[in-house]
């Protein structure tokens, strides 16, 4: 059986990935998000990109956009996975 090694993403990387997010929320959602939803939108994008599985868990308050900002991400990441993952 073959195994297939993959290369974990540098910090640098993983920053311009989310640098992309951010403009890609900004010119289709016209908004910016807080920085609580940063980091779980990032988290979603680093465990994906680096084929971790990872369980991410949002535990905000109501109302503060945990279904929002992972459906925007999955979103960005159905668009941008394959070009990403043939560039990085």
């Amino acid at each position: 059986m073959t195994e297939t090694i993959l290369k974990k993403l540098s910090a640098e990387d993983l920053n311009k990935v989310f640098s992309l997010r951010d403009k890609f929320i900004q010119q289709v959602y016209n908004r910016e998000y807080f920085p609580s939803q940063r980091l779980l939108s990032n988290s979603i994008i680093e465990s994906v990109l680096n084929n971790d599985g990872e369980i991410i868990l949002g535990e905000f308050t109501r109302q503060h956009g945990k279904s929002t900002v992972a459906t925007e991400t999955v979103g960005f990441l159905f668009l941008f996975y394959f070009p990403l993952a043939n560039k990085l």
